[in-house]
Parts: C-alpha cells; sequence; structure tokens
C-alpha cells in the first residue's frame, strides 16, 4: 500500500480554472447551438428536430392533468402505442424540469432543449473539476501545476463535454444521464479518499441514483447497483471491524436512510410504469413501438432475439472500440454487415473510439487496473468498496453491449465505469510520482491530452453531420465520400443563414 499525507481538505478552485470553465460554458453553448447563439436556433445541422424536440413540453402538459401519454404528432414513430394513447418512455424527470414554463404565456410551447443540454454538461463539467480538485487536494498538490492544468483543458474539451454537444430530445437525455453520473462519482470518489461514508453522503448518492432512474433508466440502473453494493460493502466492512454481525447492525441508521432513498424513487418509478405499461416492473415494450409496428422486420428480430442477447456483444465491441466496419475491407464489411441486419436493428454513425476521444482517461483506467490487479492501491482506498462500485457501474456497459441498437449516444453508459477508475487510476499515478511534473508524467498526459481533445472535436463535427438511425447504408458509397458531401451541403446552409 502507499502511503498519502495530506489534510484531504477541498481547496477553493484558482481564478484561472474559473475562468477556464467559463469559456467552457460559452463554447459548450456556441456548439450546441452551431455558433448562432444570438439566433436561438438549437436544431441540429442536418435535420429538423424541432416536433421531437417538444415531446417534454407535451409530457409536461399532460401531467398538468394526471395524464402519462404524450400527443402522437409530436412524438411521432418513438412513441408507443398502449390501450389507445401513446407514450414515450423517457423518464418523467425532463417533463417535471418544464414545469416551471407553466408561468409564462405561452412558456410550454418554447423549445428548451438547448438550453437543458447545456445546464446538464454544465453541471458534467463543473463535478469533473470538483473531483480533480478534490483528488489534488487529498495529495497536498497546488492546483497550479502543469500537469492540473492539463487535465483541467482535457476534462473540458474533450469526451463526454465535447462530442455529445448535438441538441436534440435523444442527447438531452443521455447529458443528464451524464451530468448526474458526475455528481455520483464526485461523491463516491469523496468518501473514498476521506475513507469514511457518512450518512448524508450515502445518502446523496441514494438520491442520485433514484434521480437518475426517473431519467434514463439503463443509467439508472447502473448507479443504483453501485449504491447498493457499496452499502452491502461498508456494512460487512463496519460488522467485520467491530466482530459484530446482526441484523440490526446491518441496518443501523446509516445504512436504513439511503435504503428507504432507494426503495422510496423505485416506488415512484414503478408507480410511473404502471400509470405507462399496466405494468410496474415494465419500463418500455418494444413490441408496442410504433417504429417497429411500421417494420415487420424490426419485430421478427425483436421475438427472435429480443431487446438484450449476448450474441450481439463481439460486434458491440467492434463498435464502440474498433469502428472498422467504415473503412473500405470488403471481406470483413460483409460479414459485420451481414451480422448487423441479423441481430440489431441499426448501427448509429458516426465511428468512434474510446482509446482516442478519451485517450488520457483510458491511460489513467489502464493504470487503476493494473494497480488493483496487484494489490497496491495508494491509501486510503479500500478494494473492496473500488470493487462494489466498479461492478455496479458495469451493468449499463453490459446493458448496451446487449442491445439491439447501437447508437452513438448509448457511449455515455460507459463513461461513469472509465471516469470513475480513470480518477482512481489518476489518484494512483500522481501518489506515486514524487513531483507530478516529472518528465514521464508530463509526456504522458500531454500525449493523452492533445489526442482527447483533438478526436473528441472530430468527432463532434461528424456527429453534427450524421443523422440519427441507421448508418451502414450512407457509408457503402464510401465513408469520406458521404462528409466530405454532407460537409459542403452544410457549409452552404450555414453561411445562408447569416445573411
Amino acid at each position: 500500500m502507499i502511503a498519502i499525507h495530506g489534510t484531504g481538505a477541498i481547496r477553493r478552485p484558482p481564478l484561472g480554472i474559473l475562468a477556464l470553465y467559463a469559456l467552457a460554458v460559452l463554447i459548450y453553448a456556441l456548439l450546441l447551438t452551431n455558433g448562432q447563439l444570438l439566433h436561438a436556433r438549437f436544431a441540429p445541422l442536418n435535420e429538423p428536430t424541432e416536433r421531437l424536440n417538444l415531446v417534454f413540453n407535451s409530457m409536461a402538459v399532460n401531467l398538468l392533468h394526471g395524464r402519462f401519454d404524450v400527443d402522437p404528432a409530436i412524438v411521432g414513430y418513438e412513441g408507443f402505442a398502449v390501450d389507445g394513447k401513446v407514450i414515450a418512455y423517457w423518464g418523467i424527470s425532463f417533463a417535471l424540469i418544464r414545469l416551471p414554463l407553466v408561468v409564462f404565456p405561452g412558456g410550454l410551447q418554447v423549445d428548451v432543449t438547448a438550453l437543458s443540454c447545456l445546464i446538464a454538461v454544465c453541471i458534467a463539467a463543473g463535478a469533473k473539476l470538483r473531483t480533480l480538485g478534490l483528488i489534488f487536494g487529498r495529495l497536498n498538490l497546488e492546483q497550479t501545476g502543469f500537469v492540473y492544468w492539463l487535465i483541467a483543458v482535457t476534462i473540458l474539451f474533450s469526451g463526454p463535454q465535447i462530442e455529445f454537444l448535438k441538441s436534440s430530445t435523444y442527447q438531452e437525455v443521455c447529458l443528464w444521464a451524464g451530468a448526474l453520473c458526475a455528481l455520483f462519482v464526485y461523491r463516491a470518489l469523496a468518501g473514498l479518499l476521506m475513507d469514511r461514508f457518512p450518512t448524508k453522503s450515502l445518502c446523496s448518492l441514494a438520491a442520485i441514483a433514484g434521480l437518475t432512474l426517473l431519467s434514463r433508466v439503463s443509467t439508472g440502473i447502473g448507479l443504483y447497483a453501485s449504491c447498493a453494493l457499496l452499502l452491502a460493502a461498508i456494512a460487512v466492512s463496519d460488522a467485520t471491524d467491530t466482530r459484530r454481525w446482526s441484523i440490526a447492525r446491518l441496518l443501523d441508521r446509516r445504512m436504513l436512510l439511503p435504503v428507504s432513498i432507494l426503495i422510496a424513487f423505485a416506488g415512484a418509478v414503478g408507480f410511473v410504469n404502471y400509470q405507462r405499461w399496466g405494468n410496474p416492473l415494465v419500463f418500455a415494450d418494444y413490441h408496442r413501438y410504433i417504429h417497429s409496428m411500421e417494420n415487420p422486420q424490426d419485430l421478427e428480430r425483436l421475438v427472435a432475439y429480443g431487446p438484450f442477447n449476448l450474441r450481439r456483444v463481439p460486434l458491440s465491441l467492434l463498435y464502440y472500440l474498433f469502428p472498422v466496419w467504415v473503412f473500405p475491407r470488403p471481406e470483413w464489411n460483409s460479414v459485420f454487415q451481414v451480422l448487423q441486419a441479423r441481430l440489431f436493428d441499426f448501427t448509429e454513425l458516426p465511428p468512434s473510439t474510446f482509446m482516442l476521444t478519451d485517450a488520457l482517461l483510458v491511460g489513467f483506467f489502464a493504470y487503476a487496473i493494473r494497480a488493483l490487479c496487484m494489490g497496491r492501491l495508494a491509501t486510503p482506498l479500500k478494494p473492496l468498496p473500488v470493487l462494489a462500485l466498479m461492478a455496479g457501474f458495469c451493468a449499463p456497459c453490459v446493458l448496451m453491449l446487449t442491445a439491439m441498437s447501437m447508437s452513438f449516444r448509448y457511449r455515455i453508459e460507459f463513461y461513469p465505469l472509465l471516469e470513475f477508475v480513470a480518477f482512481l487510476g489518476m489518484f494512483q499515478l500522481l501518489a506515486r510520482t514524487p513531483r507530478p511534473a516529472s518528465k514521464c508524467v508530463k509526456h504522458l498526459v500531454s500525449g493523452g491530452s492533445i489526442v482527447s481533445v483533438g478526436a473528441s472535436a472530430g468527432v463532434l463535427l461528424l456527429y453534427k453531420l450524421s443523422p440519427f438511425g441507421p448508418g451502414i447504408p450512407l457509408v457503402r458509397a464510401g465513408f469520406w465520400a458521404l462528409y466530405a458531401e454532407r460537409w459542403h451541403v452544410q457549409l452552404d446552409k450555414l453561411i445562408h443563414s447569416f445573411h
């Protein structure tokens, strides 16, 4: 074990970092609005999604009348036909945050999708900078050095902070899931690095997990699993330390309050599910999905393989880690396309890999895994709670690897695990390094930062030029030719929109 000596106090961030954060917020706003901040044009570059962007407004209006359906004309083929009504499976939390608009005349007719996306990505960025400050504070390192600034820049301008900035209902849900996960990871790491989880901290973790379950179920399941396993690990550790094993000990006040919060949110989600589907345990019934009902081959695939199937894992790993399917290799692409057509509804553009958009995080991640395998975690980190949290974060990853569609935005489900372990690796590396400004650390962080920021910017550009939905038919004529053509078309539109 590596001994760490420090107060662990969370220091006030330097003014320079606050200025950098303010600059990042402005850049996020410009990217979400495609550079037309003052014109308030929030639609993506390539397709009109204004109607679908009002789906949560419609949900909010109906909730005020005690209903859980949405306007069929707004949700379109993304709805589910249930007992003569049309349901949207997205969490009701996005409708609830729009309820304050009711005080303004016509407020619930205003598209606030881009604003909601902006708030979410800013919360995530702030939480991650806070986590970075926590690590440097625990190690008694100054937050003014070269390494600190490089990591801060990478956090703000790469990965999920940049690559998902395409204003849409789809992305709003994912960005809020990412924001809640960033808060969860911060609270979890604070407990691990301080070597204590007081009741207040556990309750905050439970509340964040509950809000996430109300927002995006797949992400919420991961946070619920992490929270439950962490509570179990803490209970076991406490009982072992005191040599007192009893039900009363395991269910004391410290455990009872967060467990009650988890149960309360689960009950709320079950109530919503019952109102929508007639079953508290059903989150979405894809046999009633309007898009699938209009495409018989999708229903046949659903019946044959189900919404989640382990047979999809190999192709999903290729999609998320090694996107070779877009390159002109007929022998590989033909196999991929045949298997994709058999197992998946669609494969979405653009291609991407965490190895590039999150190169720095992947490096820290690998360093942490090595330390775990060798049993050389820096104190005060303890293997049991760390492994408990990691196991929970794996749940949404497994869900996405077995899901019936491969979508770019689903990458958000991998970030809780990636970022949590990467922050552990960062702490581990800086704890073992006599001086964080050493040449080795400088070179590693510099290289990872340059690759991450550059790749994320490039992927965002491709994402803005990519349509939602099936991508394989579009790349058959040539990947680079496709984007060159779409770039020229959208550049002309963008130029004309300023006149």
